[in-house]
This record gives structure tokens, sequence and C-alpha cells, in this order.
């Protein structure tokens, strides 16, 4: 039998929500009817392309610039490779209408946007609301089928009224059966701590907000607490939360690492996760905190689907860091929740098997 070949565009494959929930569908899908290509627009080595071709995917790397060479290239890239692919998967929010026109002219028959956020920027101009506007007609135009991560995010990219399948932020809930019980003393074999053990986990980047949690661990110092705040990722404001870390004399107390491939463990041997994002879609790291039993708290600029109803998220406003404070406190002072972790995620949808077998049927 033939396989289906999915072509999924991507902007890299590094540990971001959206990639990491692909590398779970890679590991996961049946690799005798269906194989992954994922295309970049770039020659930069991401974080997960040794995985990626050591379980049969490939990387195709074509020119970049802007969103109509993009455009350009990919189509001269889909018609040189005629009858190569049978789908085209796009993960780029607005510029899926870009890619699947492109793949449109090109011929290929089923063309998949899938809305990865809820909102394309925090602060709109005319011109971007004038971009969003039409790049929305476009998807709509392009787009043959309908992926969303959860119901605000298909609202956002498709509309209200428009028709599309919810694939949630699924996981492997296998792995997360005893990971509690067995990653309690993890952070002792990666670094030396004290006190409380808080963690961040994202990208660096203005949009996670890492400076506004300096504040907040700033604060519980000053209040005489002892702790440790880990902070898990790379990105562009990596200077200046290290800057920040020394100005505020944080130095003994916070620990930045680099991205890493045991966050699961990390989080499973954390006492609170923060989360002050200035927005998200529906981030794979909240599932996985829940699925590990950790407490978060987390900006109500985060969407409230993404509590999964195990009484360990709390949202809060990221105007006043003295809140987040208190609330850190009260953390370590709740019980974790008592209930089947497994069978709470499994039945609200978020089990890596039930999702791979609706995707399949996706894509057949």
């Amino acid at each position: 039998m033939k396989k289906i070949n999915v072509l999924h565009v991507v902007n890299q494959m590094n540990r971001g929500g959206a990639e990491t929930l692909l590398m779970n569908f890679l590991r996961k899908i049946d690799k005798n009817r269906f194989k992954f290509y994922f295309l970049i627009f770039n020659d930069a080595k991401g974080d997960y392309d040794d995985e990626i071709r050591s379980l049969g995917g490939e990387l195709i790397s074509i020119d970049g610039g802007n969103s109509l060479a993009r455009f350009y290239n990919l189509y001269r890239f889909l018609n040189k490779n005629k009858g190569k692919f049978d789908i085209v998967h796009s993960h780029l929010l607005l510029n899926d209408g870009f890619q699947l026109t492109a793949a449109k002219l090109a011929g290929i028959h089923t063309r998949i946007s899938h809305s990865h956020s809820t909102l394309y920027k925090q602060h709109m101009t005319i011109v971007d609301k004038a971009y969003e506007f039409l790049l929305k007609r476009v998807i709509a135009f392009s787009a043959t089928q309908k992926i969303a991560c959860g119901d605000l995010a298909g609202k956002y990219l498709f509309s209200e009224n428009s028709d599309f399948t919810i694939i949630n932020n699924s996981i492997d809930l296998n792995k997360f059966r005893n990971i509690k019980k067995q990653c309690e003393n993890y952070w002792d074999a990666i670094t030396s701590h004290k006190g409380l053990k808080i963690i961040q986990v994202g990208r660096l980047t203005d949009l996670k907000n890492h400076k506004f949690s300096l504040e907040i661990v700033k604060k519980l110092k000053d209040l005489g607490h002892e702790f440790t705040f880990m902070i898990v990722g790379k990105g562009e404001e990596r200077e200046g939360i290290l800057e920040m870390i020394g100005n505020l004399n944080l130095t003994d107390q916070v620990i930045l690492m680099d991205v890493r491939s045991d966050v699961a463990e990390l989080m499973a041997g954390a006492d609170v996760l923060l989360m002050p994002s200035k927005f998200e879609g529906f981030p794979m790291v909240l599932v996985e905190s829940q699925a590990v039993g950790l407490q978060a708290l987390v900006s109500n600029a985060v969407s409230d689907e993404t509590d999964l109803g195990l009484g360990l998220v709390k949202f809060l406003g990221i105007d006043k860091a003295d809140i987040w404070v208190d609330e850190i406190i009260q953390c370590t002072k709740q019980a974790s929740f008592s209930g089947n972790v497994y069978e709470v995620l499994r039945k609200k949808g978020f089990d890596l098997n039930s999702n791979i077998e609706l995707l399949e049927k996706f894509y057949s």
C-alpha cells in the first residue's frame, strides 16, 4: 500500500508547543501508512532535527524571505515535486494562507490549516488588522480542512461559524503515570537548590514575560523566603534576563538553563510553575504540568480552557507582582490533586493515542 506523504510547513523544529505536538504525532503515527516531511524556510538546525531523522521523517529546507517570497518558493518546490506529497499541513497561523494557496495552485488536493494560537499580535496596528482580515479570508479560500488546538484558537483563525476539528495538545499519558513519585527529587541531580522549587518553561521572549517573574521572586526574597527559580528556554531576551538577574541580586536564587529534553521531569520535581505570559494559545507546557500534578500560576491572558479541572491552575492578572507572591506562598500549603490524573486527562481528550487515531482518520 502506498504511503500517504504529509508535508508539514513550520518555521523551525525547535521545542515550542506546536513543534512538540508534531513530534508526539511523529513518534506514534503508523509509519507503514504515513510519512512525515517537515518543510522550513531556512537551513538552521532545529532542536528536534536529529530525532526526526531517527524516526524516519525528513527535513526539507527552502529559501525563505518575506511572506510573498515564501509563497513563491513553496509553489516552485511543490511544482517541481508534483505527485510526491498528498497533504500539505501548515502550522504558521495567518501565513497558512500563503502556504496553502501555493499548495492549491500546485495541485495538492488536501490542504490543512492548523491553528495553534488565539492571537496574531498583542498590539495591532491598522495595517496589522487589515493583514489579519485578508489572510483569514485567504485561508478560507485555500484550506480544505481546518484543525485547532482548542475552541478559542479555532474561532480566532477560522471565525465563529466555521467548521473546524479540535485535536488537543495531547501527550503520551503512559509516560506521566508515575512521574511525580519517580522525580520528586529530580532537581538534586541537576543543580543545588534551597527551599521552594519554582520553574518557568518557554522561549525567552517578551511575550513570556520572564522579567515580571523576576520581579515576583525578588519580592519573595525580600520577604525572607528561600527558593530556587529555574528558567528553562532560549531566545532573544536571554541577555536582558541575565542582566536583570544580576541587577536584582538574584544570582544565588535563579538558574537560567538552555532548552532541555527533560522538562516533564523537571516540572515533576518542582513545587510551582509560573506562566505570566502576555498571551498564549493552548500551551503544551500547561498540559504537561497538570499531568505531573504541578501547581501552576498562570496569566489571565491565557484561555481558561487550559484549566483541565484538576484544581492545579490559578489565573492571575499581570499588573501586580505581590498577588503572585502571595499565591506562591499559598501553593506550598495546598494539597495536590488526589484523583486519577491519567483518567481525567484521558476522558478530556488529551491522550495521545486517541488523538493519533483521529489524525490518521483525518489524513486518510
